[in-house]
C-alpha cells in the first residue's frame, strides 16, 4: 500500500491545532517528523514521468458516492501511480485521478481523505474542522507541485479543480504579542573553532534559557549532521565532529512553541509563540511562530 506521510505527522498536527493539552512527545520526535516532511516535500525531477491520464477511467454517471468509495478508490489506484512515478507525484496524481473520477473538487476530496483515513489507520475521528483541513490542503498540494495562479490551480500544466477554500479559522490566524512581552529575536555566531576534525560553535541570543532549538550543519561531500541544544545564559554552544575543510551552512531552527519541554519557556514564548517577533520569525497557520537563522562558516 502507499507511503502515506500523513499516517506520521497528522497526530502532531492535531495536537499543534487544537488540543488544549501538553503533549508527552519529545522535541526529538518533532525533529524526525520535520525531517520526513522535508523530504516527503522534495519536488521530484524535471523529467519524471507524470502519467495525468485517471487509470481507471470508468465513470459514476449518477455521482452519487459516499466517503468510504471515495477513500477506497483512492486505495485502489495508489500502488499503480507510485510504480510509475515518484511518492510525491503518485500522490498528486492519486488526487487529480479522484478528483476527476467522481467529479469532486480536490479540496473535498482531502477532507475526505482524512476523515476515513483517521478512522482507518489511527481508529479515531477526524478532530480537524474542514476549515482547517482546507489549510493542511493547500499546504501539502502546494509541496507537492500544484500551482495557483490568478485563482486558478494547475499541475505540470494540467488545470484542475481544486474547489472553494473555507476561510482560513481563527486558531490559524496570525497573532499579536503580547504588550511589553515582545521577543525581537536576535542570533548571531560569537566564535567557533576547528579542533581536529571537531568544529565547536558558540552562537549568541536574545532567546530565553531553557530554550530548545535544533543546529543543522551542511558542507562539502554531503555533509549533514544534527544537533539539539539548549539556550544556557544567552548562549547556544555545539559541537560537530568529522569535518573537513570548506564552507558549511548553518541551520539554527526552533520547533513548535508547544513543543518546549520548559513550561517557563512556553509562557515567555506566548501561544504559538506569538511573542517571537524580528526578521529570523516567521508564521505557518499549522507550526505558528518558529525561527530560522541560516549562516556560512568558512572551515579552515
Amino acid at each position: 500500500m502507499r507511503n502515506n506521510i500523513f499516517i506520521l505527522i497528522i497526530p502532531i498536527l492535531v495536537a499543534c491545532i487544537s488540543s488544549p493539552a501538553t503533549p508527552t512527545m519529545s522535541i526529538n520526535d518533532i525533529v524526525a517528523t520535520s525531517i520526513i516532511q522535508t523530504q516527503a516535500a522534495e519536488v521530484p525531477p524535471t523529467n519524471q514521468s507524470a502519467e495525468v491520464t485517471p487509470i481507471n477511467m470508468e465513470i459514476n454517471q449518477n455521482n452519487i458516492v459516499n466517503d468510504e468509495e471515495i477513500y477506497n478508490y483512492m486505495q485502489s489506484i495508489w500502488d499503480a501511480y507510485e510504480s510509475k512515478n515518484s511518492i510525491n507525484t503518485a500522490e498528486a496524481l492519486v488526487f487529480i485521478d479522484t478528483s476527476d473520477h467522481y467529479k469532486v473538487p480536490l479540496l473535498q476530496v482531502f477532507r475526505i481523505f482524512m476523515k476515513q483515513d483517521s478512522k482507518a489507520v489511527r481508529g479515531k475521528e477526524e478532530t480537524l474542522t474542514d476549515a482547517e483541513l482546507d489549510v493542511l490542503a493547500i499546504n501539502r498540494f502546494s509541496q507537492i507541485g500544484f500551482i495557483e495562479n490568478n485563482g486558478n490551480w494547475f499541475y505540470k500544466d494540467k488545470s484542475v479543480n481544486m474547489g472553494i477554500q473555507l476561510p482560513v479559522p481563527d486558531n490559524m490566524k496570525p497573532k499579536e504579542p503580547d504588550q511589553g512581552k515582545e521577543i525581537n529575536v536576535s542570533m548571531k555566531i560569537s566564535s567557533y573553532e576547528k579542533n581536529g576534525d571537531k568544529l565547536n560553535i558558540v552562537i549568541s541570543t536574545n532567546l530565553p534559557d531553557g530554550m530548545e532549538l535544533m543546529l543543522d550543519l551542511k558542507g562539502p561531500n554531503d555533509y549533514w549532521s544534527q544537533d539539539k541544544q539548549t539556550v544556557h545564559n544567552g548562549k547556544l554552544e555545539s559541537t560537530f565532529g568529522k569535518l573537513g575543510a570548506g564552507a558549511y551552512t548553518l541551520q539554527v531552527t526552533s520547533p513548535t512553541a508547544k513543543f518546549q519541554p520548559d513550561n517557563r519557556v512556553k509562557m515567555l514564548l506566548g501561544e504559538k509563540g506569538k511573542n517571537m517577533v524580528g526578521s529570523l520569525v516567521q508564521f505557518d497557520e499549522i507550526w505558528g511562530y518558529t525561527l530560522e537563522y541560516v549562516v556560512t562558516i568558512d572551515v579552515k
